[in-house]
């Protein structure tokens, strides 16, 4: 009994490293392209559509209650695959005092619901309301958040992702 045991194991320990052996010899499969990355987009374009939007959604706080628009005139690209990059910034606002911050941000949210963004909201690490919105494609998104002040909001825009062209480092301010 116990030989035939030890036969019926050495058979399925055989068969097994044949088979991770011939694996192991074929090809794995070339990742998938992402099917909504735009390989013409260049990154000043993606700058460019990313601070429109950031804006736009800027312009949801009612005027009455903005001191100051602040948008960042560079920003950083952030690695989406290892050939592709998105160009990440902000705009940051300062409202009024009396400004009820929580609603601000809960107003953009649902202003977005129904649109083609996904709107998830959350609380962070001390309990302020940020609202994320994401393209149906998953690239482009933005978080509408409370800042350290209690007068500011932060608006964090990632654009979708794109090729840099051949010679263009990745780091520093785009």
């Amino acid at each position: 009994m116990y030989a035939l045991i030890k036969k019926h194991l050495f058979a399925a320990t055989a068969l097994l490293t044949i088979s991770i052996g011939v694996a192991g010899c074929t090809n794995p499969p070339a990742p998938a392209e992402h099917p909504n990355t735009n390989a013409l987009l260049t990154w000043q374009q993606a700058k460019a559509s990313t601070q429109q939007r950031a804006q736009e959604i800027a312009a949801l706080v009612p005027a009455a209650q903005v001191v100051n628009v602040e948008s960042k005139d560079t920003g950083v690209l952030l690695s989406c695959t290892s050939t592709k990059h998105s160009w990440n910034g902000w705009v940051i606002m300062t409202v009024t005092s009396d400004t009820d911050v929580r609603a601000v941000i809960e107003s953009i949210g649902s202003h977005f619901e129904g649109s083609t963004f996904q709107v998830a909201t959350d609380n962070d690490i001390e309990g302020d309301l940020r609202v994320q919105l994401v393209a149906a494609d998953g690239e482009e998104s933005y978080l509408v958040s409370q800042d350290a002040d209690p007068n500011l909001i932060r608006i964090s825009g990632s654009s979708a992702c794109f090729t840099l062209p051949d010679g263009v480092y990745p780091g520093g301010d785009f």
